[in-house]
């Protein structure tokens, strides 16, 4: 999982930058388009059903629920800000051998995701996520807490 405030920040460069297929592409080029800078995007697009349907901006608490809303059972949850801390716990069960290349590398203008939020921003973005805000005990700056995953031990609460 990602901090959303990261993630939002992120998915809307790499696919202003053309994401990774023809669809984000068309996604861009047809939505995002509307949005020229990220400020519009997370003030007004976020009101935009289309755009918070598009699986790029779906909340992450979705992928970790059944359709009933309830959340299943995981044996473990990795946090994308420990990545290679967590990759090494799936590496130690799953494939000792295994690699963890990087893919998508977006270089993003403005760096830290935290230096372009406008306190204004991030209440309509913290409205917008706040499911998964809870779920995942992220806030603005980070992981605050672990998460409330069932049956997870997040990276933040080891």
């Amino acid at each position: 999982v990602r901090n959303p405030f990261d993630r939002l920040h992120s998915a809307y460069h790499f696919l202003r930058a053309g994401g990774m297929d023809g669809l984000d592409l068309e996604f861009d080029q047809r939505v995002l388009k509307n949005f020229p800078s990220f400020e519009h995007f997370v003030l007004e697009g976020l009101e935009n059903e289309e755009v918070t349907s598009f699986w790029h901006f779906i909340p992450q608490s979705e992928f970790l629920a059944s359709e009933d809303g309830s959340v299943h059972d995981f044996d473990f949850v990795g946090r994308y800000e420990t990545l290679a801390q967590d990759f090494e716990v799936v590496r130690a069960r799953v494939n000792p051998s295994a690699e963890l290349p990087h893919f998508n590398r977006t270089p993003v203008k403005d760096g830290d995701y935290r230096r372009v939020y406008t306190p204004e921003m991030v209440d309509r973005v913290a409205q917008k996520y706040a499911p998964a805000l809870d779920l995942l005990g992220y806030e603005f700056d980070g992981a605050k807490r672990p998460m409330k995953v069932p049956g997870s031990k997040s990276s933040a609460g080891r």
